[in-house]
């Protein structure tokens, strides 16, 4: 394996490790209370790491945010592919919507 690809593999690792902290952190407290500190506690990184690896609290909130959206869509569209009216499609995209943020209540904190 080269350097290359052992620092990209690395890279990923800190990043799935940095969104599943900072998910938690921004569901307990909050963005304008979220500290990086506390991602970096959980983490078990430091939070120069954090910084290297998804930058600031800005782009470290969107990058939570949008890694589940494309799991939402495709729940939803997959719900909704049986359905035959309008009223369906509604229904059962809203279900697969539900049962995602039951599957993952820490992002569903962050939107209440």
């Amino acid at each position: 394996m080269t350097t290359s690809v052992a620092r990209a593999l690395r890279h990923e690792t800190y990043r799935k490790i940095v969104l599943d902290a900072a998910e938690a952190v921004f569901a307990e407290h909050g963005f304008d209370d979220a500290r990086m500190q506390a991602v970096a506690a959980i983490a078990g990184l430091s939070v120069g790491t954090i910084y290297d690896v998804i930058g600031g609290k800005g782009p470290l909130f969107a990058a939570v945010l949008g890694r589940r959206l494309p799991a939402i869509l495709e729940a939803a569209q997959a719900a909704a592919a049986t359905a035959t009216t309008a009223v369906e499609h509604l229904v059962f995209g809203m279900h697969a919507y539900l049962d995602f943020l039951l599957a993952h209540p820490n992002w569903m904190r962050i939107h209440l």
